[in-house]
């Protein structure tokens, strides 16, 4: 299951945490939503941001959650892993635009 499918399928597409709440000291950082940044991050990646998009997943991979997100398969992950696979799939760049585009 490819991270791309799986974040821009989430619950609700919102507006994710600006980049200053990613200097946030981890106790506000708690209190920003996994799903949106994942969502963030993917959409920031399609676009060729991928610094921005590696904070993103990073700091997610560092939050302390004890719940996990439904993807579209019907898994339940903790955003954790999802924030690890997507640094994969940033790195392979397989989630740039073109390359998801490719295999649709």
């Amino acid at each position: 299951m490819k991270i791309a499918a799986f974040a821009l399928s989430l619950a609700v597409l919102g507006a994710a945490a600006p980049a200053s709440a990613l200097a946030a000291e981890p106790a506000q950082q708690q209190q920003l939503d996994p799903a949106d940044m994942l969502n963030q991050a993917v959409a920031l990646a399609r676009a060729g941001r991928d610094e921005e998009a590696r904070a993103l997943f990073l700091a997610v991979r560092k939050m302390k959650v004890d719940y996990t997100l439904e993807t579209t398969d019907g898994r339940w992950v903790y955003p954790a892993d999802l924030a690890r696979q997507g640094l994969r799939q940033l790195d392979r760049g397989e989630l740039r635009a073109q390359s998801i585009a490719a295999r649709d």
